[in-house]
């Protein structure tokens, strides 16, 4: 079983929380656009809220903020944005400091500078809201528009995890596993992912079923790897799916069970789990659990080789080597083999070299030009 980062992009998250708050500026949009009731005179919404920033409220020039970057019910204007969320940035409002922060480091409506961006971050952070705590946390360790800092990550991810947050305990978790920002410590992860998964985080129950998969920090354990896959897999977590799928097809913890197997397989599949695409493709390769299809699995390889899933790559072109479900076609088979090979799978590059050798040397031209 292949272990995954859990570090995750929060600014979803936050763009979730940010349209939420945004509701209010929605309605304004549609007032000024004269789709409310009173038509022209509806329009003196959107002046009021001006009004309201301009006499120096704090959520009206954040939300003011909001309207100008997304020219919502207002021409679109960066600058005029940054203008107003620096305002309000600069009388505490914490998500208008995120905002600032997000916009300096990629220099949107304010001149770029990673000092000034990450100021403002760590301003939002202090705060204490635990939400912008793991927002700033994820984006030092993604390096999203300001240098990589794991410690500064582990700082925030520590303290908004102290306060129950469990995203950031899975986060946590995955720092420990790692050893970015903190000492590598396998049992310290567990336990994060733990507390993560026991809240009913979907992401730290499925983080804690690859630890009891795989023996990390705790001692392995199929039967407790597969019901925090299940759990997970419930609310529609497809790597928990997945790997709930796997249990089931080898008997992991679980009766083998092709049915169970191929249901949850597909359901990971359904929102473009790589890895249950090429399960399903293996499947119907060798006609495990389904009749054997080999067009069926071609498609299945095909759909995960276009995330970058190097197996899936590797199957798909030895089945262009072959025939097997597509139609034989060598430079097809050169381009899909060498993707994996750059992925660093050594036995796409043996079959790369074999393949290779067969190619005249105009179609080995042809081939690498389509790379």
């Amino acid at each position: 079983m292949i272990l995954h980062q859990y570090i995750e992009n929060a600014w979803q998250r936050w763009s979730r929380r940010m349209r939420a708050l945004a509701g209010a500026v929605l309605m304004v949009g549609a007032l000024a656009a004269g789709q409310g009731t009173g038509g022209a005179a509806d329009a003196g919404d959107a002046k009021a809220l001006i009004a309201r920033a301009e006499k120096g409220e704090v959520a009206a020039q954040f939300e003011l903020g909001m309207a100008l970057e997304k020219g919502t019910g207002m021409p679109r204007d960066f600058s005029l944005s940054a203008r107003w969320y620096l305002k309000a940035a600069e009388q505490g409002h914490a998500d208008a400091q995120l905002k600032v922060g997000y916009m300096v480091a990629r220099g949107i409506g304010f001149e770029p500078s990673v000092e000034e961006a990450v100021k403002w971050m760590r301003k939002a952070a202090a705060q204490g809201d635990p939400d912008t705590q793991n927002t700033v946390g994820v984006i030092f360790a993604k390096a999203d528009g300001v240098p990589q800092d794991y410690v500064e990550a582990a700082k925030w991810f520590r303290l908004a995890s102290d306060r129950g947050y469990s995203e950031a305990q899975k986060n946590l978790g995955a720092m420990y596993e790692n050893g970015h920002g903190v000492p590598k410590d396998l049992k310290e992860a567990a336990a994060w992912y733990r507390r993560s998964a026991e809240q009913g985080n979907p992401k730290g129950q499925a983080a804690l079923g690859v630890c009891y998969a795989e023996g990390l920090g705790v001692s392995q354990n199929y039967g407790e790897a597969a019901k925090w896959f299940f759990k997970a897999a419930e609310q529609d977590n497809p790597k928990a799916q997945t790997y709930l799928a796997i249990c089931y097809l080898d008997g992991l913890g679980l009766p083998r069970d092709c049915e169970q197997a191929l249901r949850w397989f597909r359901k990971a599949a359904e929102q473009n789990g790589a890895i249950a695409q090429y399960q399903l493709g293996l499947m119907s390769a060798k006609g495990k659990c389904v009749p054997g299809d080999p067009a069926e699995a071609a498609a299945w390889f095909r759909k995960a080789a276009d995330q970058g899933y190097a197996e899936a790559q590797l199957e798909l072109g030895l089945a262009y080597v072959k025939g097997h479900g597509v139609p034989r076609n060598n430079i097809n088979a050169y381009r899909w083999l060498a993707r994996a090979e750059r992925l660093g799978l050594e036995k796409a590059a043996v079959e790369l070299k074999a393949l290779a050798a067969k190619l005249s040397p105009l179609e080995l031209n042809e081939a690498k030009r389509k790379l």
